[in-house]
């Protein structure tokens, strides 16, 4: 029996064009109110580790100098208060209403009930719309979500799939920057990390990306 890590990678994709997570301090606020421990712990059974960043650690290109999101709600509700979003009590303390749309895979369903749970501790109300993965794609590719959980199989090991995912030029039926991402420093680095026949500088062209 061979045992060793994976590559398989879960995630929230982020619609940037939504008012609310338009603001950094919200994205910031999510990661911060999000208990990923406790999420690998209950629902994986332990049978996983918290990324620190989109390439998984086995990766050529693996960078952990990133900024990271340990769960601190505390810091989250500060990050909210500053993007404006205070607690409203005619929404029940509410802060704002988000949704956030699954598959209908029964890990799915039971992360966005434990998001709820997270989220509603600093004040955001998380709506979980599951739905089948043809509907689910279709509402990605054409900008209609908030936020939707998916999971990456084996996709991410090589830093080049960057610029499918991240780069303005890559949006839907272009590519696969579904969350409508737009950062002009992204397209040179990536433009001359493709074409960098060093390896040890590619890496370095790569970490600056990420």
């Amino acid at each position: 029996v061979s045992d060793q890590l994976g590559t398989n990678y879960n995630y929230l994709a982020i619609n940037f064009d939504d008012a609310a997570l338009a603001h950094r301090e919200v994205r910031q606020a999510l990661a911060f109110a999000t208990d990923r421990e406790t999420i690998i712990r209950y629902l994986l059974r332990g049978q996983a580790r918290i990324a620190d960043g989109v390439l998984p650690h086995n990766s050529w290109a693996y960078e952990p100098d990133v900024a990271q999101y340990p769960y601190d709600p505390a810091r989250a509700e500060k990050l909210l208060d500053a993007a404006g979003f205070s607690r409203r009590p005619e929404r029940g303390g509410m802060r704002l209403h988000l949704v956030l749309k699954t598959s209908t895979d029964e890990f799915a369903r039971l992360l966005g009930a434990v998001l709820q749970d997270q989220w509603r501790r600093v004040g955001v109300d998380l709506e979980v719309r599951s739905l089948d993965l043809g509907t689910l794609f279709a509402d990605m590719n054409g900008g209609n979500f908030e936020l939707a959980y998916l999971r990456w199989v084996g996709g991410n090991n090589d830093p080049d799939f960057f610029e499918l995912v991240f780069s303005s030029r890559r949006m839907p039926p272009d590519g696969a920057n579904r969350g409508h991402y737009r950062n002009a420093r992204l397209h040179p680095l990536v433009d001359q990390a493709r074409t960098e026949p060093n390896p040890e500088r590619r890496r370095e062209l790569f970490a600056e990306v990420e």
